[in-house]
């Protein structure tokens, strides 16, 4: 079984504003080696963003730019099928790349959202749940999590114990993952992770001013196959950020935005995006 683990991790809450990139190589079902390199995004830090990861503009000084390392990014991953722990890693590719999440960083190339594995591997555990700590905390793997070489690397191992577990390989896997989570069992879900319906399985909450009507923007999510919450709740995976009316906050955050930090700080794992990014994905 040969692949390729990537992850990300981001400047702020621009998918495109890639500051450093994890990649781990699987060959036979053996871990390889895991490359870990910054990049410089050539935009502004978020303290949050910092507050997660741990990367600043000091890390990256010198790094570079994502132009100018993507062709050697593309010429290691076009080698190998791509597994990424979740659909944001490889939208954040395309994005740094052009821009637009509708052209994708490696068309036409096989790239496997591992979660997919992952839930019918231990449906037990993360039918509902899946977030990589948990993942990681579950199956007695080590993990320094936001850094995106620790996080490939975890995903990639996850993928390798799923094959054992099943003695199956990775084409054998991704067909497994076509089928319910739980074999034999139907509306579990509404929708099956993948690809296919790029947001299975996730839970939006909308913040701030929007330029698409708020009903608008939930019925799209609907129909890419997320849920969408009225508030930030201990459900929520992803934040969409809109453009925020500041005489109806502290600050510069909304209150659903300021709970969302706090639900991460205390572990929850929760995507934060723009309009601007949602509005790709919906292109996609």
């Amino acid at each position: 079984m040969d692949f390729i683990a990537v992850d990300v991790e981001t400047a702020n809450y621009h998918r495109g504003s890639i500051c450093q990139i994890g990649l781990t190589t699987v060959r036979n079902g053996e871990l390889q080696g895991t490359e870990t390199l910054f990049v410089d995004p050539q935009v502004e830090f978020d303290p949050f963003n910092i507050s997660i990861h741990g990367i600043d503009a000091a890390s990256v000084a010198g790094s570079p730019t994502f132009p100018e390392i993507k062709e050697k990014l593309r010429s290691k991953m076009s080698t190998l099928p791509v597994i990424s722990y979740g659909a944001f890693d490889r939208a954040a590719f395309a994005l740094a790349d052009d821009g637009r999440v509708e052209t994708p960083f490696l068309a036409d190339h096989p790239w496997i959202n591992a979660q997919t594995i992952v839930r019918r591997a231990w449906p037990e555990h993360f039918a509902k749940k899946y977030n990589l700590r948990l993942v990681a905390d579950t199956l007695g793997l080590s993990l320094d999590h936001h850094d995106a070489g620790s996080d490939a690397e975890v995903a990639a191992r996850a993928v390798v114990m799923a094959a054992e577990k099943f003695k199956m390989n990775l084409e054998q896997l991704i067909a497994r993952t076509k089928q319910p989570i739980i074999p034999g069992s139907y509306g579990l879900i509404k929708y099956e992770v993948g690809d296919e319906v790029p947001l299975a399985g996730e839970v939006i909450t909308f913040t701030g001013a929007l330029a698409l009507p708020r009903a608008e923007a939930a019925k799209l999510a609907n129909e890419l196959g997320a849920g969408v919450s009225a508030g930030t709740t201990k459900k929520t995976t992803i934040l969409v950020v809109g453009t925020q009316d500041c005489s109806k906050i502290i600050g510069d955050k909304s209150s659903k935005h300021r709970k969302a930090e706090d639900l991460v700080s205390q572990g929850q794992t929760i995507e934060f995006i723009t309009e601007s990014d949602f509005s790709a994905i919906l292109a996609r």
